[in-house]
């Protein structure tokens, strides 16, 4: 009987992995444009079941993927392990990263990683044309970071791996899967941790769906900058202060493979450069003078705001100058 359920999950792995190869790593050899102006970002990936024109659901049991722009496999290691890529490796190259894979099947680790998306390349057109035909697709949300939140990255993922054992198997169940990747991207100051090692009932009644992360990233990306809407966000404001930008800062984009049924201007780089461009200089013109915002908001903590007033103002410039930047590559 052991044998069996062993077999079973394995096979169910193997399902997952093939999936993931054949259908979410052909989105990661795109976009090298992409990874010249943006060399470091995460992305993550899910799959969803397509039912008519802007409206989707959540698709089958196939577990999110993770790809970390600038985190390498530590091959010196005998188990998963990840390390920021060295000093000689290009990072403008779109292979220049680490793809992170739950695995759900193995007694000693929690998850297992590919190097690059050299694997993209070998996909068969045949089988993504399957995908077509069934009508599923998947969603992915890419979000530049900076080199300062990496190593929390690198950091909770390997003890992740390091705190796993075969008596502790049931955590593929009580930390739910996606919830390491939502963690991993917590480390950064990218999402809120999730909660882990819930009672079995909580965990029935409470699943970490992957497509509700991406979403979730969606959502956060359309929030227009303010900076008392900022400083009363515990998450983005220990963000700005710590890594100089909110969790979910301009250049990010949101894709679908295959691009059918969707409106591709969401998915555009240029067009969302120009609308955080217009987003971030209407928030700067806008942006009133500390003095005033204090007499307006009495309860403000003067020291503490007045000290993030300072880390918005210059994220702000900042930003709109690196777009600018940017923008002239399109020209």
């Amino acid at each position: 009987m052991k044998g069996k359920k062993t077999g079973k999950a394995h096979w169910g792995s193997i399902y997952c992995f093939i999936f993931n190869i054949i259908f979410l790593l052909p989105i990661l050899a795109e976009g090298s444009l992409y990874d010249k102006l943006f060399p470091l970002y995460v992305q993550t990936c899910a799959p969803i079941q397509t039912k008519k024109k802007d409206k989707f659901s959540i698709a089958g049991p196939v577990l999110p993927v993770l790809y970390i722009k600038g985190m390498c496999q530590d091959k010196t290691a005998p188990y998963p392990r990840v390390q920021l890529c060295q000093s000689q490796v290009d990072l403008t190259d779109p292979k220049a990263g680490t793809l992170i894979r739950v695995n759900r099947s193995s007694k000693n680790m929690h998850w297992i990683a590919l190097e690059g998306n050299e694997l993209g390349f070998h996909t068969g057109i045949s089988h993504i044309q399957n995908r077509i035909n069934s009508g599923q697709t998947a969603i992915c949300s890419r979000i530049p970071i900076v080199p300062t939140q990496l190593p929390k990255m690198v950091d909770y993922l390997n003890q992740v791996n390091e705190n796993y054992s075969e008596i502790n198997h049931l955590y593929g169940i009580n930390n739910r899967y996606a919830s390491v990747i939502q963690n991993t991207l917590a480390a950064a100051g990218i999402e809120s941790p999730a909660s882990t090692h819930l009672p079995w009932l909580r965990v029935l009644f409470d699943p970490r769906i992957p497509t509700h992360l991406i979403l979730s990233h969606s959502k956060k990306a359309k929030l227009v900058p303010d900076v008392l809407t900022y400083y009363r966000n515990p998450q983005i404001y220990r963000t700005l202060v710590k890594h100089g930008r909110p969790p979910i800062p301009y250049g990010t984009v949101f894709e679908t493979f295959p691009m059918q049924s969707y409106d591709n201007s969401l998915f555009d780089l240029k067009s969302t450069l120009i609308k955080d461009f217009l987003n971030y200089t209407l928030a700067l013109r806008s942006l009133k003078p500390i003095t005033q915002l204090i007499q307006e908001e009495p309860k403000l903590d003067t020291k503490d705001f007045d000290s993030f007033y300072i880390h918005y103002l210059s994220w702000l410039n900042k930003t709109i100058k690196e777009i600018t930047e940017k923008l002239t590559t399109f020209d």
